[in-house]
């Protein structure tokens, strides 16, 4: 048995706890939140950094699981980058933010133009202009509303509008309304199909280190590779490796089981492999396999790896002497390519009824036809 250790992901461990959060809690987009006290966080973390909460997205969002959306604007003071912002109205005449504001009357018979709160008299229940001290009347006839309007308290003068004065509230400046900077928020959106096929990629892990490992010695390799037997049925196998000229030499089958793997997966992967005219075989059971299922590989010239952890690199090593002929694969018994072409005629009867749900059963008539053989021949069986 190999001994070997397991390969990480190449992620951080707070990457991989939030993939964990984000697939158990069903979690669609990360929002920003504009904190009270100043500054932002995003929903959906109970650690307040922000730069570890935009570390970890970023990362997520080079993996193809989430992706930018913009979603708001912010202002922040420009000589200390803080999002808190106290917004006073100032007089735009004297610039003094001792300022009140509300709707205002105007008197059309004094033209005394005054908050409306000032003209109310509580004694006789109604409205008394504070110039003249005569009682208005109805809206319309002696009096209008113009709107709410600025009054200074400093200067005493009226009008229609006051001027924002932002006010930091972490270094107390007064900035002028284009002295604020402005900041685009977006929101991190989950997507589907990368999580999906990160999670489906994480889940082939070993697959895709020992293609890594083998690419990076200048031998071609697939991960979930399909090839077309002579049943004309499409058979996908782990990992498969090609000769220079482009044809497929190795097929590797990865079988994971919490017990031992038995002789089936032995004659289910065999059968792929003649149907496709494989020349070399390689079965790689995690952790395990049975002593029948490795004497049956042995009599089918499968080679059998197994081990807990296993090591890609060790692994790509025998793949590629396999392909450089390093490793003899003797040739398929003839008897067994006399049931394969029988039993690709029947594949042919049914080809025009085919489904794809109904491929697996050209499969399973080979692997029962090869196993009633072994079993004939007394051959080790399940």
């Amino acid at each position: 048995m190999i001994a070997t250790t397991a390969h990480a992901r190449p992620v951080s461990e707070a990457v991989s706890a939030k993939l964990a959060e984000i697939k158990d809690k069903k979690i669609t987009r990360f929002e920003p939140i504009i904190k009270p006290e100043g500054g932002l966080t995003y929903a959906g973390f109970s650690d307040n950094d922000l730069a570890l909460q935009l570390d970890i997205l970023k990362s997520l969002q080079e993996l193809g699981i989430v992706k930018q959306e913009p979603v708001d604007y912010i202002r922040k003071c420009s000589y200390c980058g803080h999002h808190g912002l106290l917004l006073k109205i100032s007089c735009p005449l004297c610039g003094s933010t001792n300022t009140d504001q509300g709707r205002v009357i105007e008197h059309l018979n004094c033209g005394n133009i005054d908050l409306e709160s000032r003209f109310i008299a509580a004694d006789v229940g109604g409205l008394v202009c504070t110039k003249c001290k005569k009682r208005l009347k109805a809206i319309g006839v002696d009096y209008v509303k113009p709107g709410s309007y600025c009054i200074c308290m400093s200067c005493h003068k009226l009008s229609p509008e006051g001027r924002t004065q932002p006010i930091c509230l972490n270094c107390a400046r007064s900035l002028a309304a284009d002295e604020l900077k402005v900041e685009l928020l977006f929101a991190f959106v989950v997507e589907p199909e990368g999580l999906s096929k990160y999670l489906d990629d994480g889940d082939r892990e070993l697959e895709n280190s020992i293609v890594g490992a083998l690419e990076e010695r200048g031998v071609r390799a697939s991960v979930d590779a399909a090839l077309t037997g002579s049943s004309q049925v499409e058979h996908k196998f782990d990992i498969v490796a090609y000769q220079t000229g482009g044809d497929p030499v190795v097929a590797a089958d990865i079988v994971r089981s919490e017990s031992p793997v038995g002789p089936e997966a032995v004659l289910n992967f065999f059968a792929r492999c003649v149907d496709v005219k494989m020349p070399k075989k390689i079965l790689i059971a995690v952790s395990r396999a049975a002593e029948k299922a490795r004497k049956l590989a042995e009599s089918y010239d499968i080679a059998v790896l197994e081990s807990d952890g296993m090591d890609p690199e060790e692994i790509a090593g025998m793949i590629i002497g396999h392909v450089m002929g390093e490793q003899s694969s003797g040739p398929v018994d003839g008897h067994l390519e006399d049931m394969l072409h029988s039993i690709t005629g029947v594949a042919e009867q049914d080809s025009q009824s085919r489904t794809p749900e109904s491929e697996g059963d050209s499969l399973e008539k080979m692997i029962r036809a090869i196993t009633g053989t072994s079993q004939s021949e007394g051959t080790v069986g399940t």
